[in-house]
C-alpha cells in the first residue's frame, strides 16, 4: 500500500532550525567546551534556515564573530614546521591554557565553520588559506583515508559520513543535473539505476516530526538538527521538490546554498574524485 502524499510543515521547521544557532550564541564561553558539536549545530541551523528562505533570521554579526574565534593553529613540528590551522570546538576560554582538546582543529568542524561563515556573508579575507590547506592535506593518512584531526586520538577515529544527503549529492556531482533529471534519464533507458525522485521525496517527508517540527533519521526517530538540515538539503536537490515545496537549491559539490556558492565565486563541480592522492600534497 502506497504511503499517503505528504506536505512540508514549514512554520514548524523554522523554529526548530533557528534554535541551535541562537542557543549556541547565548551560552558563556566556559560552557561551550562541554559541547563538541556546537559549530556543526550552527551550520545545520544556517543551512536549514537558508533552504526555508529564512536566512535573515540568523544573528549574522554575532555568529561570524563567534566562529572566527574558533580558528586554531596546529602546533608546529620538525616534520611540519610550516603553519597549519583549522576550526575547533570553541574560542579561547578565560583561565585555561588554551591547549585543551577543545582547541584541537577537526575536519568536520572546519567544514562546518567555513560553510557557516560563507552562508553568513563572510569574505574569509582574514583567514590564512594556505594554513587551512596544510591542515587538510596533513589529515590525509597514507592509505588515502582521512583522520578527523592531527592528534593521535583523532587519527584513530573512523571516518563518518551522512547517508541520504551524501547519496543524492554524489549522484549529482558525478553525473551532473538535478536528481529529477537523473531519474528521468534512467527511466528512458539509461544504464544507471536511479531511485525515482518522487519516492525519495515522499520518504523524506514521512520523517517529519509533526509534533515538534524538524526531521528525524527515519519516520520512527525523533527530530534533531543534523537530520533536519540534511533532509531539507536532500529535498532541495530535487528540482520538482524545490518548486513544489518552495526550497532553495543546495550545491551538491560544495554543500552550500547555491546562491551563497555563486556569490562567493565557488564553481560547482560535476565530477567528484573519491579521494585525492597524497602525492599531490607532497610539497606542503
Amino acid at each position: 500500500m502506497a504511503a499517503p502524499e505528504q506536505t512540508l510543515h514549514r512554520r514548524l521547521h523554522e523554529g526548530v532550525m533557528a534554535y541551535p544557532l541562537r542557543a549556541g550564541l547565548s551560552l558563556p564561553d566556559a560552557a561551550i567546551v562541554f559541547d563538541s558539536s556546537r559549530p556543526a549545530m550552527m551550520y545545520w541551523s544556517l543551512i536549514g534556515l537558508h533552504c526555508l528562505g529564512r536566512a535573515g533570521a540568523a544573528p549574522a554579526d554575532a555568529a561570524r564573530g563567534w566562529l572566527r574565534c574558533c580558528f586554531a593553529a596546529v602546533p608546529a613540528s620538525e616534520a611540519h614546521p610550516e603553519p597549519a590551522g583549522g576550526f575547533c570546538e570553541c574560542g579561547p576560554v578565560a583561565g585555561s591554557s588554551g591547549e585543551g582538546s577543545w582547541r584541537q582543529p577537526q575536519l568536520a568542524l572546519t567544514y562546518a565553520a567555513l560553510a557557516s561563515l560563507l552562508i553568513l556573508g563572510d569574505t574569509l579575507e582574514w583567514l590564512d588559506a594556505d594554513s587551512v590547506r596544510r591542515f587538510l592535506a596533513r589529515a590525509q593518512l597514507s592509505d588515502g583515508s582521512m583522520a578527523s584531526g592531527l592528534d593521535a586520538a583523532q587519527e584513530a577515529e573512523p571516518a563518518e559520513a551522512g547517508a541520504s544527503w551524501w547519496l543524492g549529492a554524489s549522484l549529482q556531482m558525478v553525473l551532473g543535473g538535478d536528481v529529477d533529471d537523473l531519474a528521468g534519464s534512467a527511466a528512458a533507458g539509461g544504464q544507471l539505476p536511479i531511485l525515482p525522485s518522487h519516492s525519495l521525496e515522499n520518504f523524506t517527508l514521512l520523517a517529519q516530526d509533526l509534533a515538534r517540527g524538524g526531521f528525524g533519521k527515519n519516520p520512527e526517530s525523533g527530530a534533531d538538527p543534523l537530520h533536519s538540515a540534511y533532509a531539507l538539503a536532500g529535498l532541495a536537490l530535487c528540482k520538482r521538490a524545490r518548486k513544489a515545496l518552495g526550497l532553495e537549491r543546495v550545491s551538491a559539490s560544495t554543500g552550500l546554498p547555491a546562491s551563497v556558492a555563486m556569490s562567493a565565486g565557488i564553481p560547482e563541480a560535476h565530477v567528484c574524485a573519491a579521494g585525492v592522492r597524497r602525492e599531490m600534497f607532497a610539497s606542503l
